[in-house]
């Protein structure tokens, strides 16, 4: 199928269908309960308030907005210390009224369930840019968006990636309400997306 039937995207909202208006393809496997495929989703608004909410994570993501290594050294040894983070992130003085706004990084890739490569699952992750490159690549400090199961490789991500599109328009438009534990008050946090990496299939 091509349409994900969640909330937002909840295609029966329209025309009380139960299949795919693209392709026609029923949600539903044969037995007309079971869906055909899951996707495990965790909103951004909720992760986010996950990283707030620990007082010293949310303290680590606004201690580091500059990157300052190419003072003391020439060699980029992170995004932060690129012209592109400076063209793009640090000029936005809009956007960085508030040091707690958003940067991410996303990742996309998939890893096989079974020695023999036939069931495999696809997750997409992000990393918080602001914190230090020491910290955003630990286990704890990735944002795990979403999850899904299927063959050697899906036979289409647009679906999903529509899922995390919407949310990340809506916390660049918008922002989401979070608790800051470290300041002990309520704030809008932003979100910007400046990277993307994922596989590019062989032909």
């Amino acid at each position: 199928g091509t349409v994900y039937f969640d909330a937002k995207h909840l295609e029966i909202k329209e025309d009380a269908s139960q299949e795919c208006r693209h392709c026609g393809l029923s949600r539903f496997l044969a037995d007309g309960k079971t869906p055909r495929k899951i996707l495990y989703y965790n909103p951004i608004e909720v992760l986010l308030k996950i990283v707030f909410g620990d007082a010293k994570s949310a303290a680590e993501v606004s201690l580091n907005r500059e990157g300052g290594e190419e003072e003391k050294d020439p060699t980029m040894h992170d995004i932060r210390d690129s012209p592109y983070w400076k063209e793009l992130i640090l000029k936005d003085a809009e956007f960085w009224e508030d040091m707690r706004n958003i940067v991410l990084k996303f990742s996309t890739d998939g890893f096989p369930l079974d020695k023999l490569m036939r069931i495999s699952a696809w997750a997409g992750a992000s990393q918080i840019l602001n914190k230090s490159p020491q910290t955003r690549s630990k286990p704890h400090n990735m944002l795990l968006h979403w999850m899904t199961t299927g063959g050697r490789s899906p036979s289409n991500l647009q679906p999903i990636m529509a899922v995390l599109v919407d949310d990340l328009l809506e916390g660049w438009s918008n922002g989401f309400p979070l608790f800051d534990a470290s300041r002990q008050e309520n704030f809008t946090a932003r979100v910007k997306l400046l990277l993307v990496s994922a596989d590019c299939p062989g032909k």
